[in-house]
């Protein structure tokens, strides 16, 4: 399958005549390529995500394999597993060349970002490679770059591209928020005071909380949250906040907002989290505000805490876990007695009547005024004197 042709004037002799016209004539001697390609350098683009292979000769690219890539941080053969990088996808550019460009999967990109020992400047991005790596034009493998001898980034562009938020959940049962980023991010710069949440995308009609602060976890979760615990936290482009007691039930206490996914936005400041380079993420206005992907309802029963009686102003204080609805409040259904063996309608108990009433809005505190008859019952029973 080897043939030459040749026009006449492709040669002369030295009187001057020109070649005699050559058609498919068949070689004499044929020597395959048995040389194996190189890899000559490559490149790096941190913010497209794009890595740019060099060889000495034309490589196929229809065989070029990513997961015989490592990108690593030095040449110490002793480096840990946190100094390299094998990557495990990719989509190679179909066009056989010299020059072979890699688009790297959202993943391998994300886990490198994260991965701060590797790749985060030019002096820690060098690549070693596999013979299986890539084939040339006849076949013959790539020549490996073993991993001592890897070869250091021609060029390096770092990342210069703002993280976006592009979802979030709200689970009120669990009083958690979880966000999800276009990057890696880095959990230690997430400041919450620069997040709100609102009840539509505009902010219209003025609904709205500033979050105050809350706990950041470890994704994925694997504990129970507790106001006292101390959870460590990742880098990701999955961040889960706790929501404090106090952002909680004050989300909880105003209407029509963050019940459900219609009444539930979020709007960010730029200053709400930054990437692994340092980069600010994406501002999200009030004026076009990200709404949530799912609201888990609160369906946790609240608890009484404790509760405190002032017969001098004539109040029961009652405290509770989250915020409560005032108005559902059914006064009658409260007893107060001498001790736990009293029963509901015993000699040393009193059960308040209806015309005992709430003095106070929605919230965890709830003060009952007690009807006259009420507390003067209460003052001639024994039960209130201290034991």
């Amino acid at each position: 399958n080897t043939l030459l042709s040749a026009l006449p004037d492709t040669v002369k002799d030295t009187s001057g005549n020109l070649l005699q016209n050559v058609k498919s004539t068949a070689v004499a001697t044929f020597f395959p390529d048995e040389t194996s390609p190189k890899l000559a350098e490559f490149s790096f683009d941190l913010n497209l995500g794009l890595l740019t292979l060099v060889f000495d000769e034309t490589v196929r690219a229809q065989t070029a394999d990513p997961t015989a890539i490592v990108i690593q941080s030095d040449r110490n053969m002793s480096t840990s597993y946190l100094d390299s990088f094998r990557l495990t996808d990719g989509v190679f550019k179909l066009l056989d060349s010299t020059s072979l460009t890699l688009i790297l999967s959202d993943i391998d990109l994300n886990y490198i970002k994260q991965a701060t020992q590797v790749a985060s400047s030019a002096n820690s991005t060098l690549l070693s490679i596999d013979s299986t790596m890539v084939d040339d034009m006849s076949g013959n493998d790539v020549l490996t770059v073993e991993y001592r001898n890897a070869i250091a980034v021609a060029k390096f562009t770092e990342d210069r591209t703002p993280p976006k938020l592009v979802e979030f959940t709200l689970d009120l049962n669990l009083g958690r928020m979880q966000f999800y980023f276009t990057e890696t991010v880095k959990s230690s710069t997430l400041n919450l005071v620069e997040l709100s949440v609102q009840k539509d995308s505009t902010a219209r009609d003025g609904i709205l909380y500033d979050i105050t602060g809350g706990q950041k976890l470890y994704p994925p979760i694997i504990l129970a949250i507790q106001s006292s615990a101390f959870v460590s936290v990742n880098d990701s482009t999955a961040l889960t906040i706790s929501l404090n007691q106090a952002d909680l039930n004050a989300l909880k206490k105003l209407e029509n907002l963050a019940t459900d996914k219609n009444n539930t936005f979020a709007a960010i400041t730029t200053f709400f989290v930054q990437d692994m380079n340092e980069n600010w993420v994406t501002e999200i206005t009030n004026a076009s505000a990200l709404q949530v992907s799912s609201v888990t309802p609160d369906t946790s029963s609240p608890s009484l805490i404790l509760f405190d009686l002032d017969l001098n102003k004539g109040e029961l204080i009652l405290s509770f876990s989250e915020t409560v609805d005032r108005s559902s409040l059914n006064v009658s259904n409260i007893v107060l007695q001498h001790d736990r063996e009293q029963s509901a309608d015993g000699l040393l108990s009193h059960r308040l009547s209806n015309k005992s009433y709430s003095i106070s809005d929605d919230g965890v505190i709830i003060i009952v005024k007690l009807y006259l008859n009420d507390l003067n019952e209460v003052k001639r029973l024994s039960f209130w004197q201290p034991m």
